[in-house]
């Protein structure tokens, strides 16, 4: 059918760039055990997964594959940015048997993005009864959003980009560009001459000056116009580069010819660059054609590359991506613990440039998505966001490899490898630069998120839903109507429905959460606040409503899609469609919308230490850190407080909110908690350095508040001052004043980043005092990795046995041993978590170098003892003599934290309890519990609020 419609003004909505020639778009439904793929417009051509011909929806299980509907309709307009199309079967045609005598059903519902940021995959909103909902966010849908010229030039401050097509313009002298096709029998041969933005170098298609796109039929004398230039367009959106010639001759089934060129970046392209068309396929007279050059190569990169799917494993990293003007924090801050250019200060993006905001605008080169800021030498690109972040090939971490940065060399740029690891919960922590190669050209970064988990499907009760390993939550209860209902009319019916719980109507059943109401009601579920969520979806089912009026006498039910539009409030439902017995509402609200998380680090600018406060954010799964105001007895206060991230729920406490007020009122003679003030401020940006070891953070923009006549807003300032080696203690009420709270807190956290060395096997954390001691990751036998077609040997602070004495490792190359090290070790410790052990082998003396192997120790709480990794191998050829330089990676419990805990605590009565006295220092003895059971003889050794003192035995 047609792709494309009119809105009121006239302007074309054109989803024809979106139709897939072979293959179709795989819909993410959240379900494993099934896949469910469609196409636009058009019936999918994909053998492979034996889609019914035909099907433009087609449902993919173990037992086969199944037509689910091909268009039933022309494409319309159901908004001034949004287009629906749907697809059913024939109806001369039988319904699966996996239908169940139902006829299947597809709606695609395509939405125009709310704000700048890019689009989304199809996603299904909703599947039951073989009936299914698609929603697709993408620029294609929006009114007048794409970029679009019809020239060949594209230019646009609000996407950024810049793109010209002029190079490929063919001149008189050059040779022309041409493509082949055959039909399916292999009797029938087309060549296509094409130019771009001027006409074909031949007379194949008659003199004509404006004709562009040339069809000749090899054998015979048939020659056709495919398109002419003169209304051509050139369309940019959702990262697709798109050229369409209309206006070609006329085809026997009624449409004109058409051409549409689809541009790929390739900067090693042929031709110069320059590329050439291959002919792509044909439907309804268009030809397709996808070309290869270097002059599609859009600098900027829509966050649709920032996801990654690994079988069933799907992952996303756009939370990370900073957008200029939305995110006041500007861009994240690599910490730089052992820098070789130690005035210089690392900004990054991810899956976008670099914002030029803050210190990044001291002339970041404007395509760079991570670069080096020095004060005295300017800044250096240190790459771009050219390719979309992949798996890396051991282990389940995540590699975004920057290209194309400043030249480190004569030819050669620099690049940037970050991976990331997941860390559940964790949206704060900043990336850590490891390493800088000697000639300065691969900088390798690490960084812990929650942003690199698998994203995975919850549950949650009271209206309340949490992604802990994502590290997001979401409250709907704002959204309950108490005594009320939201109605949506649709046809001759009108809709009554509640959130996570009944509606209040006089013609509606007491227990319905929502209700279809003419001149009788009939109930279309039972209300419930049970919510799921599973990658930016929401939804909400009620269930065991009326019964249909069918032989099965099937009772109703809602399916309620919550999704997130920032710039909508709270929102209200859209009623969709009636699949029989399910009723499908939408809704776009900013409750569904997940926290920006921004970065804990912050770097003094006159001494450039840095300060990293990620480890005092509690994440979703852990309760706030709490302070009592006992100022005044008779008035008791207290608040909940989390750092750079809003606090965990607290029932009436505002979901942005970083400080909450609790009192205390009495109940039958006995305190109670309730809010006092919900929002005391929102964490807008990182601390601020007040001094060495001395920081401030500031939540500002709270609820209003009167002082002295003036209309102001709550504010809470907390004052960070670096306490080393003591127990971890929580924030400290000090004074209130003109809406403004005051806290004091003594913390290690608040302490400069530091670096410490030595050669032996154990380091002491300079904040803590806690002492990582590798020792018990010695063993008789050490550990083997192979890699790159030999075996590499080492062991941990001890000599690994098959490379020799006094040798602590080796590479084994056909039983041969080379590159012995462990001649010299050195044990590196940075309080921001790098924790380092080096080899390094005997002295070459011709060329002063030595063969090294580094090992670096990450945290895995689960890891007892640990397991080794080869992560790389470099070899540097020297005249006579090769160098090598290895890389390992081993994760261990021995390389973890501790996580700070307050030993002061209160209750909802307003008590507050002090065990910081029972906890004992490292050069106490631990507690030994008495152990009631005298037939086994075992010891359980103790302590509170921090680690264990040393205990033989204990790691």
């Amino acid at each position: 059918v047609p792709c494309y419609a009119f809105d009121s003004d006239g302007k074309k909505h054109d989803l024809n760039p979106l139709i897939k020639i072979r293959e179709g778009y795989l819909v993410d439904d959240g379900n494993d055990s099934i896949d469910f793929y469609i196409n636009i417009c058009r019936s999918i051509n994909y053998p492979e997964k034996s889609c019914p011909e035909d099907s433009a929806a087609c449902l993919v299980t173990t037992n086969g594959s199944y037509n689910m509907g091909s268009p039933s309709g022309r494409l319309e307009l159901v908004g001034s940015d949004s287009l629906r199309i749907q697809y059913e079967l024939s109806p001369d045609s039988t319904s699966p048997d996996i239908c169940h005598d139902e006829k299947p059903a597809v709606t695609i519902t395509f939405t125009c993005p709310s704000s700048r940021h890019s689009g989304d995959i199809p996603r299904m909103t909703a599947g039951s009864n073989c009936r299914f909902e698609v929603l697709w966010v993408t620029e294609y849908a929006c009114h007048r959003d794409y970029l679009e010229s019809h020239n060949c030039r594209l230019t646009s401050e609000q996407h950024d980009i810049a793109i010209d097509l002029t190079p490929l313009t063919l001149s008189s002298s050059d040779h022309p560009y041409y493509a082949h096709s055959e039909s399916t029998d292999g009797v029938e041969t087309y060549v296509y001459y094409l130019n771009v933005c001027g006409h074909i170098l031949n007379d194949e298609c008659g003199g004509d000056a404006l004709v562009s796109s040339c069809q000749v039929k090899k054998s015979g004398d048939m020659k056709k116009v495919a398109g002419r230039y003169q209304n051509q367009t050139l369309r940019y959106s959702d990262g697709d580069l798109t050229l369409i010639y209309p206006d070609g001759d006329e085809c026997s089934s009624g449409f004109q010819r058409m051409t549409i060129i689809n541009f790929e970046c390739n900067q090693t392209a042929s031709n110069g660059g320059r590329g050439n068309p291959v002919f792509a396929g044909e439907t309804d007279c268009t030809y397709y054609f996808v070309w290869q050059t270097a002059f599609a190569c859009v600098k900027e990169k829509e966050d649709l590359l920032c996801r990654l799917r690994d079988g069933n494993k799907h992952y996303d990293l756009s939370p990370l991506t900073r957008y200029p003007g939305t995110d006041a924090s500007g861009n994240w801050e690599a910490v730089d613990a052992n820098s070789i250019k130690p005035n210089s200060r690392i900004y990054l993006n991810v899956c976008h440039k670099v914002v030029q905001t803050g210190g990044a605008t001291v002339d970041c080169p404007v395509n760079a998505s991570i670069c080096a800021v020095d004060a005295a030498l300017g800044s250096v690109s240190l790459g771009s966001f050219l390719s979309s972040p992949q798996k890396t090939k051991v282990g389940n971490d995540i590699r975004l490899v920057y290209t194309d940065g400043s030249f480190c060399k004569a030819k050669t740029r620099i690049q940037t490898i970050l991976t990331l690891k997941c860390k559940p919960g964790d949206l704060e922590s900043a990336p850590v630069l490891r390493t800088v190669s000697s000639n300065g050209c691969v900088y390798e970064l690490e960084w812990y998120t929650a942003a690199a988990c698998v994203l995975s499907k919850t549950q949650g009760d009271d209206c309340r839903v949490e992604d802990a390993q994502a590290g997001f939550s979401f409250d709907l209860s704002p959204l309950t109507k108490d005594g009320g209902f939201y109605n949506v009319t649709s046809g001759n019916y009108d809709y009554y429905v509640n959130v996570c719980g009944a509606v209040k109507a006089a013609n509606c059943p007491a227990t319905a959460g929502a209700c279809q109401v003419e001149k009788s009601s009939w109930n279309l579920g039972e209300a419930n606040a049970r919510l799921s969520y599973y990658d930016g979806l929401i939804q909400l089912s009620y269930a065991n409503g009326s019964q249909y009026n069918n032989k099965e006498h099937t009772r109703r039910s809602t399916l309620i899609s919550f999704l997130c539009d920032p710039e909508a409030g709270a929102g209200s439902p859209e009623y969709q469609v009636e699949d029989k017995y399910t009723y499908n509402f939408r809704w776009y609200t900013s409750y569904a919308c997940p926290e920006r998380p921004h970065e804990c680090l912050v770097t003094d600018p006159l001494t450039l230490e840095q300060y990293d406060l990620s480890s005092l954010s509690r994440s979703v799964t852990n309760s706030n850190w709490q302070s009592m105001d006992l100022s005044d007895t008779t008035n008791l206060r207290k608040y909940y407080i989390n750092v750079c991230r809003p606090i965990s729920a607290v029932p009436g406490c505002d979901r942005h909110a970083s400080v909450c007020q609790m009192k205390y009122i009495p109940e039958q003679g006995i305190l109670e908690e309730v809010v006092a003030v919900s929002n005391m401020g929102v964490s807008k940006r990182g601390p601020v350095v007040e001094g060495q070891d001395k920081l401030l953070l500031e939540f500002t923009d709270g609820s209003v508040c009167e002082s002295e006549g003036l209309k102001l807003t709550y504010t809470t300032r907390i004052h960070l001052v670096c306490s080393r080696g003591t127990v971890s203690a929580g924030p400290r009420f000090l004074m209130y004043q003109n809406c403004t709270a005051n806290f004091m807190w003594e913390t290690r956290a608040a302490c400069a980043i530091k670096t410490t060395k030595n050669n032996s096997c154990a380091v002491v954390d300079p904040n803590t005092g806690f002492e990582f001691n590798l020792l018990p990751l010695a063993t008789e036998s050490g550990y083997k990795q192979s890699a790159n077609g030999k075996d590499f040997l080492v062991n941990i602070c001890s000599d690994m046995a098959g490379c020799g004495q006094g040798v602590a490792g080796c590479e084994l190359y056909d039983g041969h041993v080379s590159s012995p090290v462990g001649v010299e070790r050195t044990l590196q410790y940075s309080t921001d978590g790098l924790l380092q052990l080096t080899y390094k082998g005997p002295l070459d003396d011709p060329t002063a170098t030595r063969d090294t192997f580094t090992i670096n120790f990450v945290c895995d709480p689960n890891s007892h003892a640990g397991s080794l990794k080869v992560l790389r191998e470099e070899l540097s050829s020297l005249p006579n003599h090769v160098v090598h330089d290895v890389l390992f990676e081993f994760s261990t419990a021995l390389a973890c934290v501790p996580s700070p805990v307050d030993c002061l605590i209160t209750d909802p009565h307003g008590n507050e309890y002090d065990l910081s006295h029972l906890a004992r220092d490292e050069g106490d003895s631990p507690w030994i519990a008495i152990d009631t059971d005298s037939v086994k003889s075992r010891s359980f050794y103790i302590n509170v609020c921090k680690p264990l003192p040393p205990v033989t035995g204990c790691p």
